[in-house]
This record gives structure tokens, sequence and C-alpha cells, in this order.
């Protein structure tokens, strides 16, 4: 528990081969290494509507890209850190570039996995490296 047993670079397509012991469930977690980008005034506006109620309420990966601010809720500061990064105010917000949500998975031979990753603040999940 809490040991790495194996790490992969994901190829252009973005596959990835993973070595594990036995099968099983295993936890997964990403660690991006393209650079942080996507935002824009729509991603501040998302998060202020969602402030708002004026959408379906974010959740998951994509809540936890709009909470810049590392608070548990997404309000009205964090679209303003958003729009603030987005026009050269600010350089950084209070969590990584990246998020990813880490996987309970169960891995046999040849298992297929879609694992998703977030940059900080891409509130409408735009940015493509």
């Amino acid at each position: 528990q809490g040991i790495t047993l194996d790490s992969a670079r994901a190829d252009t397509a973005g596959y990835f081969i993973l070595s594990v012991p036995d099968t099983g469930n295993y936890q997964l977690s990403l660690s991006p290494v393209q650079a942080w980008g996507g935002i824009n005034s729509f991603d501040a506006l998302r998060a202020m509507q969602h402030f708002a109620q004026m959408i379906p309420p974010l959740e998951g990966l994509v809540f936890s890209a709009a909470d810049v601010n590392a608070t548990g809720i997404v309000n009205a500061t964090d679209a303003l850190r958003i729009q603030k990064r987005f026009v050269g105010l600010d350089s950084t917000f209070l969590i990584p570039d990246w998020l990813s949500q880490p996987r309970v998975v169960h891995l046999q031979s040849d298992t297929f996995l879609t694992l998703k990753a977030l940059c900080a603040g891409d509130v409408d999940q735009s940015y493509t490296p």
C-alpha cells in the first residue's frame, strides 16, 4: 500500500503500458507533463454560473478544477482568480496546474482504461494539448 509499482509515459496517442505483478486492484494517478493552458473568460463565467446556480452543479474533476483557491467550494473568488490568470495578473493558482483523480481499477492482462486529467481553471474542459 502506497508503494509505486510502476510508472509509464504515454505515447503521442495517449497509450501506455504498465507492468503489475498480479491481477488485482491498483490505484492509478496521472502526472501530465504538458504545459498548463486552456482557460479563458468563459471558464470564469462557468465558475460564476455554478456559484449562482444558473447551470447544473459542477462535479468531480471539473469541480476540482474550478476550485482554484482550494476552499472546497466554487464561488466568485474562484471566477475572479481564473479571470486574473487568463489576463496575466496572476501566474499560479493554489492548486496544481494539472489535476487528475486517482482511480482504483482492476487490472489484468490487456486492460484498457480511460483516465482523465484537467488543467486547473479549465472549467469548460476545452484544453487539448
